[in-house]
Order: structure tokens, then sequence, then C-alpha cells
């Protein structure tokens, strides 16, 4: 993408994917730029791979898709981020009245400036709830009934 806008918003970089039958599937990022209305902007790179596994029947309601990798880069105000998928995201179908794909379990290790926290998204189970760790302190928080945050 190249100046890419919608509205006040541009998109740069280059985004690749790839899918092959029986695959997982990749997209890789270099150098993606967001460039907001108020001239801030967030840059990253990296690749994030999906597995895609279907369940016993021919309903979407026991597919998951898991999610492994990592993307770092600049936040808007300039400061240095990395998320490394540390154990696979998985993300289950219909935990939600929507019917998404909601993350049920994996982990995510978050560093902003230096400060890392921990991300768990639990044990595999349809409770919506996350934890997110930082220095010590143990936060909950839970997807509401449409597969969003419900929180502040």
């Amino acid at each position: 993408f190249v100046g890419f806008s919608k509205d006040t918003t541009t998109l740069d970089g280059v985004f690749i994917t790839k899918k092959a039958t029986g695959k997982p599937a990749t997209v890789e990022t270099d150098n993606a730029k967001i460039t907001y209305p108020d001239g801030t902007s967030t840059t990253w790179s990296g690749t994030l791979t999906y597995t895609y596994e279907k369940g016993n029947s021919c309903e979407w309601r026991d597919n998951t898709i898991s999610v492994t990798g990592s993307i770092s880069g600049k936040n808007r105000n300039g400061v240095d981020f990395t998320a490394t998928i540390t154990k696979a995201l998985v993300y289950k179908y219909g935990c939600d009245t929507f019917h998404h794909f909601v993350p049920v379990s994996g982990t995510v290790e978050l560093t902003v400036g230096g400060v890392v926290s921990t991300i768990d998204f639990g044990d595999g189970s349809c409770d919506k709830k996350y934890t997110i760790t930082t220095n010590g302190t143990v936060t909950e928080y839970k997807f509401g009934s449409n597969g969003h945050d419900d929180n502040d």
C-alpha cells in the first residue's frame, strides 16, 4: 500500500499474505505505517501465522484458529513496542452471542518502552476472560457478548 486512505487516516507499507491448501496462512508486514489525522503515526513489522483447524462436524461451531508470531514497531508516541505470542493464541467460534471467533487461550508478551506485560487468554474455555499482568499486578478483563472488550 502506498498512500491508501480511509477518511483522514493513511496506510502505507508492504503486506504479504501466503496461503496454500492444507498449510497455515501467514501475514507478513514490512514497514507498515498508519498516519492519523493529528499527524501522529504508528509503524510495525512482523509475521503472524494462522492455522485453521476444522472440528468434527460440518459446522463452524467447533472450528478453531491458532495464531503464532510477533510484531514490533513504534506506537503513536514514538515509543518502541514488541508483541510476541509466547503460547499460541487459540480462537473459538461461537463463544459470544454474535458468533465471532473469540480468543480462549494463549499468551502474548507485550513490551512497550521497556515495560513488560503478559496477556493471558485462559485455559480454552469460553468464559471470555483474560488477564493482563504488569509489574506483578494482575488485572482481569472480560469480552462482552459481541466479542469486544467490555472494559473501559
